[in-house]
């Protein structure tokens, strides 16, 4: 039996469409996904669970991609 793997969200709260740290398994919040189709990149924020740590750790990182998709979902978030 297979089971679609969860993911979870590591980029910054936004206020009333997603927390940090929100775990997903079957698809996501309907604000969650209007806000993807205007800002596509919000979805490579949503990892697989098992990748949490080396995730983490990239994020912390000042030169990694995965730190300048955090900085940018930051600046969506001060525009609330």
């Amino acid at each position: 039996m297979k089971n679609k793997s969860s993911v979870i969200y590591v980029g910054p709260s936004l206020e009333h469409i997603v927390r940090e740290g929100s775990v997903f398994r079957n698809g996501y919040p309907q604000k969650l996904k209007e806000l993807m189709k205007e800002q596509p990149f919000l979805e490579e924020l949503l990892v697989p669970v098992d990748l949490l740590a080396e995730t983490k750790k990239a994020i912390r990182n000042p030169e990694s991609s995965m730190r300048m998709l955090y900085r940018k979902a930051e600046k969506i978030r001060r525009k609330e």
